[in-house]
């Protein structure tokens, strides 16, 4: 029987977070260093930061309202 580590480079989440408790950004840097592209990683976290406050901004309902997405669809 594979493994999956021995397919494909496997990376765990931190075992400082609870299971599905690590946060995107986190995440993201985990990957990065992972893979040797921790400054991509970094670099894709402050452009999403950046446009962060555009977009909440935009969210009829404010922060946490997910239904806007949806809305302009026609759902």
């Amino acid at each position: 029987m594979r493994t999956l580590t021995k397919l494909a480079p496997t990376v765990a989440q931190s075992r400082d977070y609870a299971d599905f408790a690590a946060s995107c950004t986190v995440m993201t840097q985990q990957a990065g260093t992972s893979l040797g592209r921790r400054a991509n990683a970094d670099q894709l976290i402050a452009d999403i930061n950046a446009q962060l406050p555009r977009l909440v901004r935009r969210t009829p309902n404010g922060p946490g309202d997910y239904r806007c997405g949806r809305a302009r669809q026609g759902r």
